[in-house]
């Protein structure tokens, strides 16, 4: 059997060591001519180190994250909204949340892959699927065939397009701003993942290693819009009237390594199996940021689809892999979109009750909430 992986994100490249662990021989395509993280900071969960786990790299990232001892919503004025302890957490799910660099995560993951098996600067143009097998058409005129194809070529996957054209993205109404600031957080803030909630806007940071902060600045917003100019300073402008440990994360950072997208996911559910060809990850159940799942989920898709693949026929196994991660993407999704709204309340009696219902609900209930959420379906 041979696996192409269309996408070296962090689902293609969990993907792709979770095949080599399995002794199946795949291939990974990555349009880009070198592989590199989209995006600035991460939190990984306790669900996904376990795929670490089951990759044999838990160890390791473990030594590259930093441990979080809480996880923190605030209000405008700085009070707490909602907190989680993470030594609850573990006693449960083993691991607190980690926070990492992307980039430092990804060549963690790409590091343990045979080289032979990732391949550069090759974007596929067409899909031609058969009873047998997989003919992919590349962009620079060349070809290669498969018996399974699985795409894990994000947000506007080519692969999508091609087995399920004219799947709509649904716009969150909100646009994020993120990046990484040179300093150090203060004591009080430290070890801790924190949100800020101020209804139009809301702002989330934690450090990543000593002396960088990763932060996401996230505003209600029209898609679409283009900026141009210095974007530390719009940002600051943006929440000049914010409590100050945002400004003083804003006015660490610099322009030219801030990114701004816009927020979308895939309303779910859409099929993930078309034969021989499987959706992971962004590609198959994008979901907005809310809930820290995006990668966490593409892991679990990488590692389950391997274990399916190691025992089953081709067409069996992307089969059984949509019906075990149907209930489970379908949760994520919906949750991750309804916090949002959430997070963004501007009225003032809606935003007010939302919030006291969440100060008023004890870390119990919380925690019972979250095991849902970092419970994998496998292993």
């Amino acid at each position: 059997m041979k696996v192409c992986i269309a996408g070296g994100g962090i689902g293609g490249l969990t993907a792709a060591l979770a095949l080599q662990k399995k002794g199946i021989d795949s291939v990974l395509y990555e349009a880009k001519d070198t592989l590199r993280a989209a995006g600035a900071g991460i939190w990984m969960s306790s669900n996904s180190i376990k795929m670490m786990d089951h990759l044999g790299i838990s160890r390791q990232f473990l030594n590259i994250g930093i441990e979080m001892k809480e996880i923190v919503v605030e209000d405008g004025s700085g009070k707490i909204i909602s907190s989680i302890s993470m030594e609850d957490v573990k006693k449960k799910h083993v691991y607190a949340i980690h926070s990492v660099k992307r980039q430092s995560l990804h060549e963690l993951i790409s590091g343990h892959i045979e080289s032979k098996r990732i391949v550069t600067g090759k974007k596929i143009k067409s899909v031609k699927q058969n009873n047998n097998n997989i003919i992919l058409q590349f962009e620079d005129g060349s070809a290669d065939e498969c018996d399974v194809l699985i795409g894990a070529d994000g947000i506007r996957s080519t692969v999508r397009e091609e087995v399920n054209p004219g799947i709509p993205l649904r716009y969150s109404g909100q646009t994020c701003w993120y990046g990484l600031s040179a300093m150090t957080l203060p004591e009080e803030r430290k070890n801790k993942t924190t949100e800020i909630w101020m209804g139009k806007l809301r702002f989330g940071f934690t450090e990543v290693n000593q002396g960088q902060v990763y932060f996401f600045a996230v505003e209600k917003s029209p898609s679409g819009i283009q900026f141009q100019g210095d974007r530390s300073r719009h940002l600051l402008d943006m929440y000049k009237s914010s409590p100050s440990i945002i400004k003083s994360i804003l006015s660490h950072a610099k322009s030219e390594d801030i990114i701004k997208s816009d927020l979308y996911d895939i309303k779910p559910f859409i099929p993930l199996a078309y034969g021989r060809t499987v959706l992971i990850g962004d590609a198959g159940h994008a979901t907005t940021p809310n809930l820290g799942q995006g990668a966490a989920q593409a892991m679990e898709d990488g590692v389950l689809i391997a274990e399916l693949l190691s025992k089953k026929s081709p067409e069996a196994a992307v089969k059984r892999f949509e019906i075990m991660r149907k209930k489970r993407i379908k949760h994520i999704v919906k949750t991750s979109w309804r916090m949002g709204q959430i997070a963004h309340g501007e009225n003032f009696l809606t935003k007010n009750i939302a919030q006291s219902i969440m100060r008023m609900t004890p870390e119990a209930i919380n925690l019972k909430m979250m095991d849902r959420i970092l419970t994998p379906v496998f292993p």
